[in-house]
């Protein structure tokens, strides 16, 4: 009766995937795995039988951890009509703690077993995050068990009278009282409990959800939570289960299974006339309920949960029954005599067309159920029908409930609260489900009805009152699964606001492991056990962060401060752990690379525009289309690799060492090379992206030499940047890959810098995060917005179309600086200066041109009187180049400067020379006309390219100890010869307006 009991609860929990099941083989998201070509045997439901069963590893848990049990109260709530009657009795507790690394000040790291027997979880005290947690922080590792599971029942039996107590919400209060009076044995002379030592939870799965509600419930009693695969919401027809693995599994596996299952569906549904000979050819004759024979039908696609990336825990059974359905020849010969059943079968579920490529996929269908499902109950020992091991219709079996009955327990709370049923029937009728359409809500809740009596849908608002879907809280770490088929219960559900995107940050992480199941964080190995690929690179990246969330709270209680409230009121109180001090940086020595020649301190015509990197941690290699611009004006650009980055000095050692990567450091790097290179008195600045932040954050201190300032695609505030890249990646097409790269094919500029972020992601991991729309690090509360009014010099704002730095995100700089001109380039996303090369240079020059260019550049000067009329007077060739400044003189006449740069020297000298008009006069750069004149404006600029000719002589170097001896001045007798103006190619750019200002 025993194996009779587990295998029928069996049948009934896959309905119902616990969510306990923690999976194995981890596959790349670049790298699917190789299906073997023979069949193997295997039995998912037995590995599912016996929650407790473990592997022997260097030492048995079970000897190595003594078990240990507290005593807590039954019921809480006696307040609450719904425990009625209530009790005032107590119950054991159990638990098991690993004390090997503690120190005095260390934290207790409590992990939360969850539905299931406390002692499956005893290898996290040996290895994995538990273990990694307990040693990094010299704490107290414990496994805690959840109320009726285990040996840990409050009642003698478990009637659905005596269940009551088996709430959330009671199991939440037996977490804070341990926490608040445990005392463990060999410690009793140290007081360990909370508040005043720092308590940390974790939980995956069910205990992901329990452990991120104990943070919302008890922030007082627990410091941080990491909730892992966590379901925080409770939805009672759960079809979405199966999406992922339609999303992420093999897409050959997923269509041949799909049109199996609506094979039989087809049949069990519209043509029952065929159902017995169905069931005959899967060996299933022996099930009774059709929907019964449709559940062992759907059971080898619940094989994939059961992947994880350590190999010892792996359940490789759906790639195993993947491997049979599409394999391309006959596994078992003598499932040939079948044939003949399988093309009626076919035709009478509509399929008749598709025998050539149906009939194999059925054959081995229809042997794989037979030697997995049927073979191990038939030739077994247990002397049991099919009905007996399958059938959930078994009333007489449900009515069992004595303290051996331990499988009543989750069941009862999906029934009373979470729900989760995983139907077929709740899928779109335009999809192909994963699972049989007969597996209904009153199917899958019959176990409800027949077990407890309970005839109604749960009450999921016990569960969700807690925050759902967007649950979040100081210290609430979230971390999912991307290809976890609870990933649809959990905060990065599609279903979620936002798509389940958000902001990670420092005090809320919220990460999304690649290519991970459930809770693939959780596990860990023995460090002989350990190689290059294993444990996978994404899973050991959350693992660290998580670990470095922990060590910040390792120093317990040092200080309490306490807020406002009258005498007679308890008062709250505010815990401070200190975050570690990082020692000292070692001597770094920034790189840095001149395009041109740096003028002389007696010629200030040539001021340098020195470039600010993006990331942070992206190297300058993308920016270097901008040697352009050394073309354009001859003078220098000047590009350095910041600190971390590329050819700068790297410090991998300080990786998450947020107090030491922050703006500051790159202002006073930026500050450093200004003054190394002896043009802090005089210089422009272009920064791009996180470069634009930096630039402006350096302008705001008002630099007395900064003269002009370019803010590329950055934003004011990280908030707003967040935001506009999540609703960008909202509105993607289907093509999300052709969207998001839009250089294509790609520039071998970008391709160097994302070679330079993966060999070390030091500093854009701790400053930004794991993406663009997972900002985490010190850079997530970035907020100029209250000071863009302190920046003075004139500033051009560029960003583009499809560009994260949305006009929302650009807004506060146009609306906050004075002498500001903002152009967005329309066929560009965040990198313009290669998306729109040519019109992002002419954009720059121009802006560049504005305000100094003409100070140091050849033109005309034409003297003409008040009543000049330009359209009659000018010839018709200046019209389309330049909208003429004018200088109005004292003697009432007017001056107009026409630079005619786009000549060259010697051209515009000849053309000056050789002109109609006798008052239009040749100027050279060192004309008082230039010298006297400091700012003539202009709202149009020709069409300019980069010379062909070799460009100017660079320099590449190190940051030395002695600055660099200063350098003559380039002659400006031979500027490059550029072609001239082609009419009608002039950008348009916001002209500075106090009437004006949206963009």
């Amino acid at each position: 009766m025993g194996f009779q009991r587990m295998i029928l609860v069996s049948s009934l929990l896959i309905a119902v995937v616990s969510c306990l099941t923690s999976g194995p083989f981890y596959r790349s998201a670049r790298q699917k795995p190789k299906f073997s070509s023979t069949y193997t045997t295997h039995h998912p439901i037995q590995k599912r039988l016996d929650p407790r069963r473990l592997e022997k590893r260097d030492v048995d848990p079970e000897g190595l951890y003594p078990e240990h049990n507290i005593s807590v109260p039954i019921d809480y709530f006696h307040n609450d009509t719904i425990y009625e009657p209530h009790s005032n009795g107590t119950f054991p507790l159990r638990y098991w703690f690993d004390a090997s690394y503690y120190k005095d000040g260390g934290p207790v790291i409590v992990l939360q077993s969850g539905e299931t027997d406390g002692t499956g979880r005893l290898p996290f005290l040996q290895k994995g995050l538990l273990h990694q947690l307990a040693q990094a922080t010299n704490g107290i590792g414990v496994v805690l068990e959840h109320r009726y599971y285990g040996t840990s029942f409050p009642t003698p039996d478990l009637s659905t009278k005596n269940l009551r107590f088996l709430t959330t919400d009671q199991a939440l209060a037996d977490m804070a009282y341990f926490a608040k009076n445990v005392v463990f044995e060999g410690l009793e002379d140290k007081n360990l409990t909370a508040p005043e030592t720092a308590y940390f939870g974790y939980g995956g799965s069910y205990a992901g959800a329990f452990v991120a509600f104990l943070r919302v419930v008890y922030p007082d009693v627990y410091y941080g939570t990491i909730s892992s695969s966590g379901v925080t919401e409770a939805i009672w027809d759960f079809w979405e289960y199966y999406e992922p693995v339609r999303e992420y599994g093999p897409a050959d596996c997923i269509s041949t299974h799909t049109k199996l299952i609506n094979v039989a569906d087809n049949i069990l549904r519209n043509n029952t006339k065929y159902t017995s000979q169905l069931k005959s050819a899967f060996g299933l004759e022996g099930i009774t309920y059709d929907d019964d024979f449709a559940q062992v039908l759907s059971y080898p696609i619940g094989g994939w949960q059961g992947r994880n990336w350590d190999p010892k825990v792996n359940d490789p059974s759906f790639y195993e029954y993947c491997s049979n359905i599409t394999s391309t020849s006959l596994i078992n010969n003598s499932t040939c005599n079948s044939t003949t059943t399988v093309h009626t079968l076919l035709a009478a579920a509509g399929y008749s067309n598709a025998t050539s490529t149906l009939t194999l996929p059925m054959l081995n269908f229809i042997n794989y159920i037979q030697k997995t499902f049927v073979a191990p109950v038939l030739e077994g020992d247990r002397d049991q029908t099919l009905d007996q091991a399958y059938s959930t219709h078994n009333t007489t079996f449900y009515s069992l409930d004595d303290l051996s009955q331990d499988w009543r327990s989750w069941p009862y709370q999906y029934c009373s609260q979470w729900g989760f049923l995983q139907t077929g029937s709740g899928v779109p009728l335009d999809e192909l489900p994963l699972v049989s359409r007969l597996l209904t809500l009153e199917y899958n809740s019959l176990i409800c009805r027949y077990a407890f009596n309970i005839t109604t849908p749960p009450n999921t608002d016990a569960i969700n009152k807690y925050g759902g879907f967007n649950i979040s809280y100081p210290r609430l770490a979230i971390i999912d699964g991307e290809e976890d088929p609870w990933r649809g219960a959990s905060p990065h559900s599609v279903q979620a606001p936002n798509g389940g995107y958000r902001t990670s940050t420092l005090e809320r992480p919220y990460l999304l492991i690649e290519g991970a199941v459930h809770h693939w964080d959780e596990n860990g190995l023995f460090p002989n056990e350990t190689t290059a690929t294993l444990p996978p690179k994404p899973v050991r990246e959350v693992q660290a962060q998580e670990v470095d969330l922990s060590k910040r709270m390792k120093i317990p209680l040092l200080r309490q401060e306490t807020t406002g409230g009258k005498a007679d009121e308890p008062q709250q109180q505010r815990v401070k752990y200190p975050f570690p001090t990082p020692p000292p940086p070692p001597l770094s020595k920034p790189w840095y690379e001149i395009h041109g020649t740096l003028a002389s301190s007696a010629d200030k015509r040539q001021r340098p525009l020195v470039v600010l990197h993006g990331g942070p941690g992206i190297p300058h290699n993308y920016l270097l289309p901008l040697i352009d611009l050394a073309d354009l004006y001859a003078a220098p650009v000047i590009f350095y690799d910041q600190l971390g980055c590329k050819n700068s000095t790297h410090l991998p050692e300080r990786k998450y060492h947020v107090d030491f990567w922050t703006p500051d450091l790159f202002l006073a790097e930026l500050d450093n090379l200004l003054g190394h290179l002896g043009i802090q008195d005089d210089y422009d600045l272009l920064g791009q992206s996180w470069g634009g932040m930096l630039g402006a954050l350096h302008a705001i201190r008002q630099p007395t030499g900064l003269r002009n300032l370019i803010i590329a695609n950055s934003p004011a505030d990280m908030g707003s940047w967040v935001a506009a890249a999540d609703r960008l990646r909202l509105d993607l097409p289907d093509d999300v890959r052709e969207t998001l790269k839009r250089v294509v094919p790609m520039p071998a500029e970008l391709e160097a810098c994302f070679a330079a972020l993966k060999k070390d992601d030091t500093v854009y991991h701790t400053m930004n995060g794991p993406s663009e729309f997972n900002v985490t690090g010190t850079l997530k509360s970035f907020d100029i917005r209250q000071n863009i009014h302190k920046i003075k010099v004139p500033t051009l704002l560029i960003n583009g179309r499809y560009d994260e730095a949305q006009d929302e995100v650009v807004e506060p700089f146009f609306q906050g600086i004075d002498k500001v001109k903002w152009y967005k380039f329309p066929e560009s996303s965040h990198l313009p200066q290669l998306e729109e090369r040519a019109e992002f240079m002419k954009v720059v020059a121009r802006f560049l041109g504005d305000v100094s260019v003409w100070v140091a550049r050849i033109g005309c000067i034409i003297r003409l009187s008040c009543n000049f009329t330009r359209d009659t007077t000018l010839p018709e060739t200046f019209h389309h180049i330049y909208d003429l400044p004018s200088v109005t003189l004292p003697s009432g006449g007017i001056t107009i400067l026409i630079p005619c740069l786009h000549l060259g020297y010697s051209r515009c000298f000849s053309f000056c020379s050789s002109s109609s008009y006798p008052s239009l006069l040749f100027l050279s750069p060192f004309h008082p006309f230039f010298l006297g004149q400091q700012h003539f404006k202009h709202h149009r600029t020709t069409k300019t390219s980069r010379s062909a000719r070799a460009p100017p002589k660079t320099t590449a170097k190190p940051l030395s100890p002695s600055p660099p001896q200063t350098q003559p001045s380039t002659s400006p007798s031979a500027p490059p010869s550029l072609p001239a103006a082609s009419k009608n190619s002039s950008p348009k750019l916001r002209p500075i307006s106090p009437s004006a200002r949206n963009p």
